[in-house]
């Protein structure tokens, strides 16, 4: 594995890290399943359906149905989604391009990416489901969504969130250290790694120390301006992502 290369200067508010690694290499085995990346493309993008938040998730749902599928899954107890529909229409939704799926176990969160399902997917067509513990707690939304869709699952020892985890879809995963150890506190950082390696098929893994001292909760604080004293305290999507396979960026704090 080459070490980083090059900054590009250019590019004011992050640094560019060029990253070449051994996982980076072809999948031969079409029935290998792996953790794809958040750049690959997707069939659809996933909603838990909420009108709270500053109307930030129909808003959403308004801006990307209009050229992609969306799927939003609501409630079982809300048996009429006229009023679902209505709102989503306010705010331009193509509600030709949504696909609307009632659950029995819908989390009090609406911010899928952190508790959703992980899917694991494999050059045949073939998919799993990953299902991590979310803050100690084991939802049952993912083993819904599984049995929906008739799929596997995958259970998981312990506790992980979307936010927490970027992957470049080639066997490399990008952790914080401090959020993984706060809330997997029986484990060790090597269990941890374990664990990742075998439920998500991952070969490297890239540990940060923790994460950003903004990382907000709305729950406690600001101590002073935009400084929290109690956020997930390492979610490393807030600052380093794969750009793409050998590409990391990350945030300049200091421009």
């Amino acid at each position: 594995m080459k070490v980083f290369q090059g900054f590009m200067k250019s590019v004011p508010l992050c640094l560019i890290l060029m990253l070449l690694l051994n996982s980076c290499s072809g999948r031969k085995d079409k029935n290998q399943f792996y953790f794809p990346a958040d750049f690959d493309p997707v069939k659809s993008t996933c909603f838990v359906w909420s009108d709270e938040y500053f109307e930030i998730i129909p808003n959403l749902i308004g801006i990307i149905s209009a050229k992609d599928k969306v799927t939003v899954f609501y409630d079982e107890n809300e048996t009429d989604t006229t009023s679902i529909q209505k709102i989503i229409k306010n705010y331009e939704g193509n509600i030709g391009s949504i696909n609307l799926i009632k659950v029995k176990n819908k989390p009090k969160s609406n911010w899928i990416r952190d508790f959703g399902p992980i899917f694991l997917i494999n050059e045949a067509g073939k998919k799993k489901v990953v299902d991590f513990g979310y803050f100690g707690k084991q939802l049952g939304f993912n083993k819904e969504i599984a049995g929906i869709i008739n799929i596997p699952v995958i259970q998981s020892s312990i506790n992980s969130s979307g936010g927490a985890r970027e992957t470049n879809g080639k066997g490399t995963l990008i952790l914080c250290e401090t959020h993984e150890l706060d809330v997997n506190k029986t484990k060790t950082k090597t269990e941890i790694e374990k664990e990742y390696k075998e439920k998500l098929a991952i070969k490297n893994i890239i540990w940060m120390k923790r994460g950003l001292p903004q990382d907000d909760s709305r729950l406690n604080g600001p101590l002073y301006e935009q400084i929290y004293p109690n956020g997930v305290n390492g979610h490393v999507d807030q600052f380093c992502r794969f750009a793409d396979a050998r590409t990391i960026t990350f945030l300049n704090l200091l421009a």
